[in-house]
């Protein structure tokens, strides 16, 4: 994996440059207005839609604005000057490419998380049982991920549904890759498999997503804590005792979920 990591081959550039080679003598614009736009328009997925434009504005030389108004049923013809994005294009749309190809260092990422990433990233294939939508709920409900994080997940959880496990698949086939904090997480994880390979990823799973939860709702239960025990006067009676109704409903999970952890 480490070497696909280093010598992955890009199929977007590759299949783009393929097209362009199999076409010669007919105009860049055309080749994209009428064989890639008919495959970019099948992608459903805005975040690498976007990302798939730049990158055939990039080696194509078409401008993602003409490519965009092709996809929207326009024509890529109404503006085929040639053009660099990482320059020449608008600052939203310089954005919206870096977003894609920058993620925060995975150091930064708590470490309880990198943890749950790496069990999804060593699910071996065929294993349903994980509770895939558990899963899901609990990163759309918990982790603060940026951009290129929550598709790296989404991409995991992808893989994860087509029966394969993740980290054997070719670093190819993954979008996030594009971002060299991925990549690092990736050698990383590959450096210390054996910390992550286990016959009982839903346990392990279930495990750090406790501690994760039991972390965020003592720092809830805190914030209560304080506003419960401020003066008198910033809080009107009705607020005061939905405070007291919360401060009891997070006492019952956490009381939950430590009972959960012992046993």
């Amino acid at each position: 994996m480490s070497q696909l990591l280093e010598h992955a081959v890009d199929l977007v550039e590759f299949a783009i440059t393929q097209v362009m080679r199999e076409s010669q003598g007919v105009q860049t614009v055309h080749v994209v207005e009428k064989q890639i736009v008919p495959w970019l328009g099948k992608i459903r997925d805005p975040l690498r839609l976007s990302f798939l434009v730049n990158r055939v504005a990039e080696i194509s030389g078409v401008a993602a604005p003409a490519i965009q108004a092709c996809l929207q049923g326009g024509s890529a013809t109404a503006k085929p000057t040639p053009v660099d994005p990482r320059v020449s294009a608008s600052p939203q749309e310089q954005s919206v490419e870096a977003v894609v190809v920058e993620a925060m260092p995975w150091q930064q990422l708590e470490p309880a998380v990198r943890e749950w990433i790496g069990y999804l990233l060593f699910t071996p294939a065929g294993e349903a049982h994980i509770h895939l939508p558990v899963r899901q709920k609990f990163k759309a409900r918990m982790l603060k991920l940026d951009t290129v994080w929550n598709l790296f997940v989404d991409e995991i959880f992808e893989k994860i549904v087509e029966g394969v496990c993740p980290e054997q698949v070719s670093a190819a086939c993954w979008v996030s890759l594009e971002s060299a904090a991925i990549q690092d997480f990736f050698r990383y994880t590959l450096e210390h498999k054996g910390a992550f390979w286990t016959d009982s990823v839903p346990q392990s799973l279930e495990r750090i997503e406790r501690a994760v939860e039991i972390k965020s709702l003592e720092s809830q239960l805190n914030a209560v804590k304080s506003l419960l025990t401020s003066p008198q006067e910033s809080l009107d009676s009705a607020a005061r005792q939905e405070c007291q109704q919360e401060f009891m409903h997070l006492c019952g999970r956490l009381r939950e979920l430590h009972t959960q952890q012992r046993l």
